[in-house]
């Protein structure tokens, strides 16, 4: 049996927006108000009943075609490359007074990490809204005119394939100068190509147009910090970023923003707290759009490089370790070498041993260069201080005979072995190496 006729369905579906038949079947089995658009004849099976629209006629139109046939419940407007969980919907109870937006959870072959992008897309069939725009329809602005409050709940959706393809921008702005979003679009692609001042116009002019939802709005904000920071406009770029976290603080982008500031500034505190809130606002996602995702592994680097600027090591050490893990060692061995000294300042003797390993169990004994020698002898100086033999003895001993003739390493392995209390090998060493011993 159908799901209650209180939804209506629009799926548009076009050459780059194929139907997927399978999902339309299943769709079709649970509801009724079922609507294809298809722009042009060749866009969807020829089975499947359809609203064919001529390739003349602008996607907004269509669709605003279909919105026109719906009376009475709820509208959701999907894609023919897009999915969701029909149980989910059916399920779903929107408010007659608001309008839902969907978060579009976007992946395809050149990006196969998931993002994801909020479009009002779940609204009354009887408030007479119609979509604003050509090839990028819009319903921000005639939500924004009723005054019809738009829902913090979003219903998920997944699309598989590019958000939007062989759209021009500027066509659409020439065409529909008042449409907010399209402006905010257009500094983006600006700023992509390191256009700042151009794009900062781009983003105030999305501000001053209005009429956008809130995950569009705080995202023009945030286009406009980004487009400062590009121009080294530090103090602006914060308050301009820090207004951002006002409007709505579970998002990414002006965490990242103020810590690139402060960082430019040498403000090592103020940086590091700004990268700590994104770190903890990841788990919590974004209900922002276009926001940024900075991968893990950089984040706890750079994390471990403020704090190491700051003088906090042991935080560093942390933040180190976590770069170490993510990336299964497969580090730069400057990084190693602090995490040597840090294990070691913080005398934690398994890490200690971990980490000289990892950075030098390779090259001991016959691929040591001079001066990574001396840095060897140095810190295995600290494990004896430390009275951690181990480490030190089984070096020296690979050491010396790789090259018996090298008197300082008999040394100091005769030297370690008597402060180890192992006397006996001591003196066994003076006695069989008497010439190089002196």
């Amino acid at each position: 049996m159908k799901a209650a006729s209180n939804w209506n369905i629009i799926i548009f579906c076009s050459n780059e927006l194929p139907l997927k038949e399978d999902f339309f079947s299943e769709l079709d089995k649970k509801f009724g108000n079922i609507q294809v658009v298809a722009l042009g004849k060749d866009a969807c099976p020829a089975h499947i009943p359809k609203i064919i629209c001529e390739t003349k006629v602008d996607k907004t139109n269509a669709l605003n075609e279909a919105v026109s046939r719906c009376s009475s419940g709820f509208v959701l407007y999907t894609e023919g490359n897009e999915c969701f969980d029909i149980e989910e919907l059916a399920k779903f109870t929107p408010e007659n007074n608001k309008v839902y937006p969907a978060a579009i959870q976007i992946s395809n072959e050149d990006n196969p990490v998931e993002h994801t992008h909020f479009q009002i897309r779940i609204f009354p069939a009887d408030k007479n809204l119609n979509f604003t725009g050509s090839a990028i329809p819009t319903l921000a602005p005639a939500v924004a005119d009723q005054d019809i409050v738009v829902s913090p709940l979003f219903f998920p959706i997944s699309k598989h394939g590019l958000l939007y393809k062989g759209i021009d921008l500027d066509a659409e702005l020439k065409k529909h100068p008042n449409i907010a979003e399209y402006w905010l679009m257009s500094g983006l692609q600006l700023t992509a190509k390191n256009q700042y001042k151009t794009a900062e116009k781009k983003f105030k002019t999305a501000l001053q147009k209005g009429k956008m939802p809130l995950f569009n709005t705080v995202a023009s904000i945030n286009g406009m910090a980004d487009s400062l920071l590009g121009q080294s406009k530090w103090e602006e770029c914060i308050s301009v970023a820090n207004h951002s976290i006002e409007k709505e603080a579970h998002q990414r982008m002006p965490y990242l923003l103020l810590f690139k500031a402060y960082y430019a500034r040498n403000e090592w505190e103020e940086a590091y707290t700004h990268l700590f809130n994104y770190l903890e606002n990841l788990a919590g996602g974004s209900l922002i759009n276009y926001d940024i995702l900075f991968p893990l592994t950089q984040t706890h680097f750079l994390l471990a490089d403020t704090a190491y600027k700051q003088g906090w090591h042991e935080r560093a050490f942390v933040h180190y370790e976590q770069f170490y893990e993510l990336k299964d060692g497969a580090i730069d061995n400057d990084i190693l070498e602090r995490l040597v000294l840090y294990s070691l300042e913080l005398d934690e003797k398994e890490n200690s041993k971990k980490y000289f390993s990892t950075l030098y169990a390779d090259k001991i004994p016959d691929k040591l260069r001079e001066d990574e020698k001396i840095k060897v002898l140095e810190l295995l100086s600290i494990f004896v201080d430390k009275e951690w033999f181990q480490t030190p003895l089984e070096v020296f001993e690979k050491l010396f005979n790789y090259n018996p003739k090298d008197a300082e390493i008999l040394r100091k392995w005769v030297a370690t072995l008597i402060k180890a209390k192992k006397i006996e090998k001591a003196q066994e060493l003076i006695n069989k190496h008497k010439t190089t011993f002196s």
